[in-house]
């Protein structure tokens, strides 16, 4: 009997190693299964059924190896997720025995719950796609970006040009591709330089030829204190506000007495009645760069009005072709400086033969440069109506220790200069295509005489063949003459 109750333990202790390795649930009470012990004296723990998932881990880490010893081969994290697996499900398998649940339903259910949390963080951690056609959010923002700079550049080049548009439309000279200068020009430019360089202070000066475009400039960017030059520009400002309809053109004296007299309460009116701040806008929406207006005339707050030699001649060019706002303000600002009274006509005007028409805008001021030192400003800007040669002139200056009639003298100089250069070139020019008139006609009489000898030569060669000709048949008549005396012998 010993032995057949020997035999019958050791069967059932088989059946329940088969039952936990094949993971069927025993259905056993709890205090019958946790004490049994299997035939070699250990321990078997019925209780903790199988975990699914630590079975899964084992399964991908026994892959040709022997079921028995897969926990040798485990990683450790694996190793502690099966190890922890195991423990919450028997926790969990006792709390829901006791409510009645059955185990397998427990387990089932929390492997579920592991697979549900598994996939939100594998879609939580994936890229997101983006639907057919759709750019994802970097290319989106890369393709923003490039909108916006496409957009920056082309607001850049409409504001290029716009401003060569007001360029065009204001101060034009130095704008065009410049024209060479003839050979009596550059002459003419490489002496002012030179004269210029000797003499004291700050010079400038402006030279444009309306009718063929050629200019000479000589520090003519360089803002110089303007004195009453910076009159043209208001004259300008004032009748583009009237052209705009902003004001009443019922200033129209003050504008003639500003120009021809250098009338400074004419001007600080106009001054008043414009705004220094519009004036200002005035100059640099047309492209006068170095325009300047700081104070009324004759006012003392530490500042002076400036301007350049070729701005000046950029507004008296616009004058002289009706395009200095509109053709009727070109007429009125003309009419009143071509009516300069004597007084201003000692500079520019003083270097032109008397028979010249001109029109002309002085300035004149002693006052102190940015450097603290006292100068003595004479300036000129003038339209020369030389026949058939017209041209601006612009000369500015800044000068320590000068008289006024010093100045005078030394403009009027530069003045007859210019003018003695630029009609002669004209001469010169006629000159040159006279002379070479007379060289090709001369050359034609030569090619004639040539031709004419050369007929004469023909003439000659033509009787020279007859005379031979004639020898020939004289020299036949004497043989014949010789062979009839021989038969007769």
């Amino acid at each position: 009997m010993g032995t057949d109750n020997n035999e019958e333990e050791i069967k059932q202790n088989l059946q329940l190693k088969d039952k936990s390795a094949d993971g069927t649930h025993n259905d056993e009470p709890a205090d019958a299964m946790q004490e049994k012990t299997d035939t070699d004296g250990n321990r078997t723990d019925a209780a903790a059924s199988p975990d699914p998932d630590a079975a899964g881990i084992e399964e991908k880490e026994q892959s040709g190896r022997n079921t028995g010893n897969s926990s040798r081969y485990m990683d450790p994290g694996a190793k502690w997720a099966a190890e922890n697996a195991k423990a919450t499900g028997a926790d969990v398998e006792k709390n829901m025995k006791s409510a009645g649940i059955p185990g397998h339903i427990v387990m089932i259910l929390a492997a579920v719950l592991l697979i549900i949390l598994c996939a939100v963080i594998y879609v939580s951690q994936k890229p997101e796609e983006n639907a057919p056609g759709q750019a994802s959010t970097a290319e989106t923002a890369g393709t923003q970006e490039q909108s916006m700079g496409a957009r920056e550049e082309t607001g850049e080049t409409a504001n290029t040009a716009g401003q060569a548009q007001t360029a065009a439309s204001g101060s034009t000279a130095g704008a065009e591709k410049s024209v060479a200068l003839s050979p009596q020009m550059k002459a003419l430019d490489k002496k002012l330089r030179k004269d210029l360089s000797e003499k004291n202070g700050d010079w400038s000066l402006y030279l444009y030829c309306l009718d063929n475009g050629q200019e000479i400039g000589i520090n003519a960017n360089e803002p110089m204190i303007s004195a009453s030059l910076i009159k043209l520009y208001v004259a300008g400002c004032y009748f583009e506000q009237v052209e705009k309809g902003n004001i009443q053109d019922n200033s129209q004296s003050l504008i003639y007495s500003m120009l021809s007299a250098s009338d400074n309460s004419a001007t600080n009116r106009l001054i008043d009645l414009l705004g220094m701040d519009e004036i200002n806008s005035f100059m640099e929406k047309h492209n006068y760069k170095a325009g300047q207006l700081n104070r009324k005339m004759l006012e003392k707050n530490g500042t002076e009005n400036y301007t350049s030699a070729r701005d000046c001649g950029s507004v008296l060019r616009s004058v002289y072709e009706a395009a200095y706002i509109n053709k009727d303000a070109s007429e009125k600002i003309e009419e009143a400086m071509r009516d300069q009274i004597a007084r201003n006509r000692y500079k520019i005007p003083a270097g032109v033969p008397e028979d010249v028409d001109t029109a002309n805008k002085t300035g004149e001021l002693f006052t102190t440069n940015s450097e603290g030192v006292s100068v003595d400003v004479q300036n000129d800007a003038a339209i020369i109506y030389a026949k058939d040669h017209p041209y601006i002139l612009v000369v500015m200056t800044a000068v320590h220790g000068a008289g006024e009639g010093e100045m005078h003298e030394q403009i009027a100089e530069i003045s007859a200069e210019v003018y003695k250069a630029v009609t002669d070139a004209e001469s010169e020019e006629v000159s040159s295509k006279e002379a070479a008139t007379e060289e090709a006609a001369a050359e034609g009489t030569s090619k004639e005489a040539a031709t004419e000898a050369a007929a004469e030569e023909g003439t000659s060669k033509e009787a020279a063949t007859e005379e031979g000709a004639a020898k020939g048949t004289s020299k036949g008549a004497a043989s014949e003459e010789g062979a009839a005396k021989g038969t007769s012998r």
